[in-house]
């Protein structure tokens, strides 16, 4: 889904928004293995996701390039071996979330990107939280540097809206970054 002309804002680091139904879930089944969306936020265009293919001689090793760690928000890690998604790429996971502590994925906030670059932001939902209609509002954490100038999230939201009988997954609270 593009974004309709950057949403209005000039110099917003969002392209466009694609969404995951996982049905059964998605490895690793002992974290994610229930049925949720990913809401994926690009700061690529659509071009550049649907080039990333396993039939590209160098799919592993640009899926496996992951960015300076001044551009990863503290606490992130990728999995132990690398696993790039085709159309995606790879994913860093907060070490500190609470599927890390034994407790049940509700919700989780995920960085992913390519050949050493972060781009886009996911928000994971499962169908049971949003069944709830319970309104979860996180901060979002925040590398030391970025790689291109704009405005970025310092929040999500995930709510259910009455009045529009709709579910809502919102980043919000946008400041501008060198």
């Amino acid at each position: 889904m593009p974004l309709p002309e950057k949403a209005g804002i000039s110099g917003l680091a969002f392209d466009h928004v694609y969404l995951n139904w996982n049905e059964h879930g998605h490895p690793p089944e002992n974290l994610f293995g229930v049925p949720h969306f990913d809401v994926h936020f690009y700061m690529t265009d659509a071009a550049a996701r649907e080039a990333i293919s396993p039939a590209a001689p160098d799919f592993m090793e640009k899926g496996g390039r992951y960015p300076p760690a001044e551009f990863v928000p503290a606490g992130y890690a990728p999995p132990p071996t690398p696993d790039p998604v085709p159309q995606m790429g790879f994913h860093l996971t907060d070490t500190a979330s609470d599927i890390f502590q034994g407790k049940p994925f509700t919700e989780v906030f995920i960085y992913g990107g390519w050949d050493g670059r972060i781009t886009f932001l996911e928000p994971m939902i499962t169908l049971a939280m949003l069944e709830s209609r319970a309104t979860v509002v996180r901060e979002i954490k925040q590398p030391a540097r970025y790689s291109s100038p704009g405005y970025y999230p310092t929040q999500y939201r995930i709510a259910y809206d009455d009045a529009l009988a709709e579910h809502q997954v919102v980043l919000e609270n946008f400041i501008w970054r060198d």
